[in-house]
């Protein structure tokens, strides 16, 4: 029953946040397809928090977000005009994943 308990509490607290469904699943996910989809996890998964918060994280994923649209933006043009293009979305999105996920999951405070 003691691991059980230590199991559950290990799954709710990661790196001392408490980790909501939303943001277990942000931070669970490896790929995405889209811009609208990190967005969409990137908003589900910060929304228990205040607008304060939310605002700052924001800032930080400012950056990120919006090379992400830049890159399916330039993906969808070369398939548009070429009918092909050189790179999937799956891979330029991943690159700009990594580094919104690792924000949105290291929001916890530091361990002293």
């Amino acid at each position: 029953m003691k691991s059980f308990i230590k199991k559950r509490l290990r799954e709710e607290i990661i790196d001392g946040q408490y980790m909501t469904p939303a943001m277990k699943t942000a931070c669970n996910k490896m790929t995405i397809g889209s811009y609208e989809e990190a967005l969409s996890l990137t908003e589900k998964a910060i929304a228990h928090l205040s607008e304060k918060e939310k605002f700052k994280i924001m800032e930080k994923l400012h950056q990120p977000l919006s090379r992400l649209k830049d890159a399916q933006n330039t993906l969808d043009d070369e398939v548009s005009r070429y009918h092909m293009t050189g790179d999937s979305l799956a891979d330029e999105a991943d690159t700009y994943w990594h580094q919104i996920q690792s924000t949105i999951c290291e929001l916890g405070p530091s361990f002293q």
